[in-house]
């Protein structure tokens, strides 16, 4: 089994995976992130209330730059090494990205009536996609197709403000 692990500012979501060619999740749980002290918590109470299964392989989304060997989520205190994460698992193979970055991964199995085209006109298929969405923080990554595949490119969106914190006025 694969197990995936979103880790959020606000919640966190884990589900498990059969098969990462047609990835279908199974054993989904959201719970708010604030009630864990730790990642090894979360992940101990998530593996304590699911059917017990070798575990090959676990992905850590985070929202966060995915760099270690201490990773650590950019609106949260949460912080986790990956040993820590084996060693709970019992996996030989543990992967941190960013979590637009796998939520980009996923769009070619999302059917297309649920995708919103930011543009009039025809949708191409094969074009260039993009995963944005606010939550803790304001989270971005593309998707590109290079020859037959796809590749994502990730990015920290911004942890900022939105609006303006001045008066302005434009100017034409």
């Amino acid at each position: 089994m694969h197990l995936v692990i979103e880790l959020g500012g606000t919640n966190t979501r884990f589900a498990f995976f059969r098969s990462l060619v047609e990835p279908v999740p199974e054993c989904v749980r959201v719970i708010p992130t604030s009630r864990f002290n730790s990642v090894t918590d979360a992940v101990e109470w998530y593996l304590s209330k699911t059917p017990s299964s070798p575990v090959e392989n676990v992905c850590l989304a985070i929202a966060g730059p995915a760099r270690g060997p201490a990773y650590r989520l950019t609106n949260n205190n949460l912080s986790f090494e990956k040993d820590s994460i084996a060693r709970i698992t019992g996996a030989k193979n543990i992967d941190v990205v960013n979590d637009f970055a796998a939520f980009a991964a996923y769009l070619p199995y999302i059917p297309g009536d649920e995708l919103v085209s930011v543009r009039a006109g025809y949708q191409d298929r094969a074009g260039t996609r993009l995963a944005l969405g606010p939550g803790t923080g304001m989270g971005m990554a593309v998707l590109v197709r290079v020859g037959r595949s796809w590749h994502v490119v990730a990015s920290e969106g911004g942890n900022t403000g939105f609006s303006p914190a001045t008066r302005w006025k434009l100017i034409f």
